[in-house]
């Protein structure tokens, strides 16, 4: 093992018990952060901190409490003034938790570990869940995740990778993380292949040549990748390899545009790459509760991001709706857009191959997108490739 941890955005952990250990480690996992573990407690880190150069992110587990804060106060005098330190244990005290705060703990949680609970900590220590604020600013992932399937998620990513490339003038890549369903390819009436596979069961190879490879052009300014796999197929992806990919996507295009479904094992390392996130729901109490679990979930996998949420308004099923302000009250939030769902002109879209921002320019729904999107980039459209009879339709909507 190396004297010297070479991040400072890695997480120091001592931990006596083995399944705290793994515990911690998916944790981190789960959250693209790095973690260097370590058997012992408080007793073992403090020579430890003593003979190497560490990071300033400390996770110790405390076993011996009688001498805790005093164990604390030598630790500290070995770390920098900008160390910042959760401790967790098996006493349950409210006379050591004063004391550990009073010596400069950040907190201290008795085990068995609350995942929730401690990785809120963390974020609210580090303020970094993926990448800096500053990396976050400059990142231009946009996830779009449905609080069921049928909203039509996919039609959405779809129409705002096209109006992104078209509109936007912006290179483009449209991620469909559904290996076995994804539909984004037939969406532009492309044959589906297996690129996202093939790009993340061989990391070892990727790059730009690769990804470009692999990627399905559906014009100058925007790729695809997506993949259709027999149901038959396991795939084993690591975490590893997504980040990976995440991180060449952003460095080629200007956007990247991720259809997820939620339930997806890969959607929690997309949402924390992600600057943008937009919710797509419907006012049913389901929806309520899905969305709500969705919000929760931002909140600690992508604390910088910024969220909108669309909500779909069927309207031959509007008796059956809640009214927006009981849906509001349920997620407490305000929804951000309203889209009227189409059934026949998505259909008519579908069966033509014809992404539905292309066929119907002028329909409420671009219209909605293209806002979206403008608040998204905060720039104005570029109207240079519209025809004048698109102009036209436009100005008359």
């Amino acid at each position: 093992m190396s004297n010297t941890i070479e991040t400072t955005k890695k997480w120091l952990v001592f931990v006596k018990q083995e399944n705290t250990a793994k515990q911690i480690q998916e944790l981190m996992k789960q959250n693209m952060l790095q973690a260097d573990i370590h058997t012992g407690d408080l007793t073992n880190a403090i020579p430890f901190v003593q003979q190497n150069e560490i990071s300033k992110l400390l996770l110790i587990e405390i076993i011996d409490t009688s001498n805790a804060v005093q164990q604390i106060n030598e630790l500290a005098d070995h770390c920098d003034e900008e160390t910042r330190l959760i401790c967790i244990g098996h006493n349950n005290d409210v006379n050591l938790y004063r004391n550990l705060i009073k010596s400069g703990v950040d907190d201290y949680f008795t085990l068995p570990i609350d995942n929730i609970a401690l990785i809120e900590c963390i974020n609210n220590i580090t303020k970094n869940n993926v990448h800096t604020q500053e990396d976050i600013k400059s990142n231009s992932m946009i996830a779009v995740i449905g609080s069921r399937g049928g909203l039509g998620t996919s039609t959405i990513s779809a129409s705002m990778s096209w109006i992104l490339s078209k509109h936007f003038m912006a290179t483009t890549c449209l991620l469909d993380l559904d290996i076995y369903n994804g539909i984004s390819s037939l969406i532009f009436n492309k044959d589906p292949n297996q690129g996202l596979t093939q790009v993340l069961t061989n990391a070892d190879r990727l790059d730009a040549v690769f990804l470009k490879r692999l990627a399905i052009n559906i014009n100058d300014q925007l790729s695809v990748l997506s993949s259709e796999q027999g149901l038959d197929r396991d795939y084993f992806i690591t975490d590893e390899d997504l980040i990976k990919l995440t991180k060449l996507v952003q460095n080629n295009f200007d956007y990247t545009v991720v259809d997820i479904n939620y339930n997806n094992l890969y959607s929690k390392i997309m949402l924390s790459a992600s600057s943008d996130i937009i919710i797509v729901c419907e006012f049913s109490i389901s929806s309520i509760r899905d969305t709500a679990k969705i919000l929760k979930l931002c909140k600690i996998k992508a604390p910088f991001a910024k969220i909108k949420i669309i909500s779909i308004r069927n309207s031959s099923a509007k008796s059956a709706e809640l009214t927006q302000p009981q849906f509001e009250d349920g997620i407490q939030r305000t929804i951000d857009f309203i889209i009227p769902f189409d059934r026949k002109a998505t259909l008519e879209s579908l069966n033509l191959g014809i992404v539905f921002a292309n066929k119907f320019p002028s329909h409420p729904i671009n219209k909605k997108l293209r806002e979206l999107l403008s608040l998204i980039t905060k720039s104005s459209i570029n109207e240079s490739n519209s025809t004048w009879f698109d102009k036209l339709k436009n100005w008359k909507l």
